[in-house]
């Protein structure tokens, strides 16, 4: 019987670690997220960010950034006006199995997830 591929999610993204993201009192929010997955012996290996107008049409994106670092990215994207609105969402790649320094990973895995995001009245 053929292995089922280990699914891979990201969850908790947040800005600044806060969970309520309307009104969250900070221009340039840095972000973080986590990956959730049942694979052993896997890491982060890139990430890429988009930002959205809350009509859903694509703002700004930086391409992919080669990173492990998930914990309080600096905003990549113009300072928030007051009372802005943004869907942001992130997309991840992670290698699984064996990873070895200079060694090309056996799998790459994107996965993404998105959050409404909300500037403070200035």
């Amino acid at each position: 019987m053929p292995k089922s591929k280990p699914a891979v999610t990201i969850s908790r993204l947040r800005f600044e670690h806060l969970r309520e993201t309307l009104g969250i009192g900070v221009e340039s929010p840095r972000l973080s997220w986590m990956v959730e997955t049942t694979a052993q012996n896997w890491q982060q290996a890139a990430y890429e960010i988009e930002c959205y107008n809350v009509n859903g049409s694509l703002r700004r994106q930086i391409g992919r950034v080669e990173s492990d670092q998930s914990v309080l990215v600096d905003w990549p994207f113009e300072p928030l006006q007051s009372r802005e609105q943004l869907r942001v969402r992130v997309r991840v790649w992670v290698w699984m199995d064996r990873f070895q320094p200079g060694v090309s990973p056996k799998c790459w895995k994107p996965v993404c997830s998105s959050r409404r995001i909300g500037a403070p009245v200035l």
